[in-house]
């Protein structure tokens, strides 16, 4: 896992929240609940914020006390988010314990509510109004090329030949990093079309060294967490592994590639 000081690609497939939509947000119901259930019998209005349902919407843009560089909430941006930050398991940078702190603990469906809302996944049912009991998730929000681009063809460049991104790893970049490939550049930092593109360095690593720790890391992963939110997954467990590994063996190119 890395820090998050590190994460040169932390703006990569994010929702940045505009200043109006900041100054007119609103708790979804389902995040309130966990907030209602979890939080306000410290968080009431007595310590640094109210988690209240009648003060919680002020959370978004809020500075934290114990980061004071980092928002409370910053919608879109998970790595920027200090709630985010304390109830992700093992994530670094945090001041003291998890949240709720121990013995408490949140159910991993409430943790993916309040991740998959400040990452800008679409939550059923939004707002503070309504019988909350009824949502059972997050929206699945495909990351793929076609997810972004439906008519697009992919730019990736795949063969068995030397040079070439492997065939099999590039059905998984195109099934999960669709960002990275669509004409959007104010939401992404880099292209990875081709096999030499994962092999340029950036701050002395190549970038499939870079690109393999975040695909660990459980504070700003890549996919993100808005992205295909399913039984607490952003990825499948093949993709996973079969990316993993080509990372693992330093990205090799179909000559040299024994598919996974």
């Amino acid at each position: 896992m890395i820090g998050l000081a590190s994460m040169f690609m932390l703006a990569s497939c994010v929702r940045p929240l505009d200043d109006d939509a900041a100054d007119d947000a609103v708790i979804p119901a389902g995040v309130q609940r966990v907030f209602d259930e979890n939080c306000i019998s410290c968080h009431d209005g007595r310590t640094e914020f109210s988690l209240l349902a009648e003060a919680s919407p002020t959370i978004v843009r809020t500075r934290s006390v114990q980061r004071s560089e980092l928002l409370l909430v910053e919608l879109g941006r998970i790595d920027r988010s200090y709630l985010a930050i304390k109830v992700i398991p093992n994530a670094q940078g945090r001041d003291k314990d998890i949240m709720p702190p121990p013995p408490a603990t949140l159910a991993p469906e409430d943790q993916l509510l309040i991740i998959g809302w400040i990452a800008g996944a679409t939550l059923p049912d939004e707002g503070t109004d309504g019988d909350a009991t009824e949502e059972t998730g997050l929206q699945i929000q495909g990351c793929s090329i076609e997810d972004y681009e439906p008519s697009g063809q992919s730019p990736v460049e795949a063969g068995i030949g030397v040079g070439l991104i492997p065939p099999d790893i590039a059905d998984v970049l195109e099934r999960n990093c669709g960002c990275h490939y669509v004409d959007q550049p104010a939401r992404h930092l880099l292209r990875i079309d081709t096999w030499d593109d994962f092999h340029v360095e950036r701050g002395g690593d190549p970038v499939h060294a870079h690109a393999r720790s975040r695909l660990h890391s459980a504070a700003g992963p890549m996919p993100p967490l808005s992205c295909q939110i399913e039984n607490g997954s952003n990825i499948s467990t093949e993709d996973f592994e079969r990316l993993d590994t080509w990372y693992e063996a330093s990205a090799p190119d179909g000559v040299d590639w024994v598919p996974y």
